[in-house]
């Protein structure tokens, strides 16, 4: 199965991502959202992050996760390449990650594309068959 691929958008950035259980979808998104920043083989594992989110519903968990990742590059210049994740329901979901990587190096690291913000617009997470799939809209 392929973990993401990236879909037309006139304006924006655009990618489904998929997974066999809702932890590998959640993966996968974080694997797109990062390949589209810089590419994923360029980034070493040299430094870990624990990550935990909290949200409503599914669509909302993925946002705030992905938005996470956008303020950890913006604020720390860290770009992650592997994730471990597990999701949990409790009256809400929670979600709580691993996530290796670096800090940006301009001579190894060729940024691709300057996202401003994830958005809530054709976002979705949903379960087809076996399978779990997420859609995500980003502004760039």
């Amino acid at each position: 199965m392929k973990e993401f691929r990236f879909l037309e958008h006139t304006a924006d950035l655009k990618f489904r991502a998929y997974g066999n259980s809702l932890d590998e979808c959640f993966i996968n998104c974080a694997r797109a959202f990062t390949h589209s920043i810089a590419d994923l083989d360029s980034i070493k594992k040299e430094k870990s992050r624990e990550l935990k989110v909290r949200g409503d519903g599914l669509e909302l968990l993925l946002h705030d996760f992905l938005s996470e990742l956008l303020f950890l590059f913006e604020t720390e210049k860290l770009l992650f390449s592997e994730y471990r994740v597990k999701v949990k329901e409790d009256g809400g979901f929670i979600m709580e990650a691993s996530a290796w990587g670096e800090e940006y190096n301009p001579g190894r690291h060729l940024l691709k594309t300057e996202i401003k913000a994830v958005t809530l617009h054709d976002l979705y997470v949903k379960k087809t068959g076996e399978k779990w799939v997420a859609q995500v809209l980003c502004d760039i």
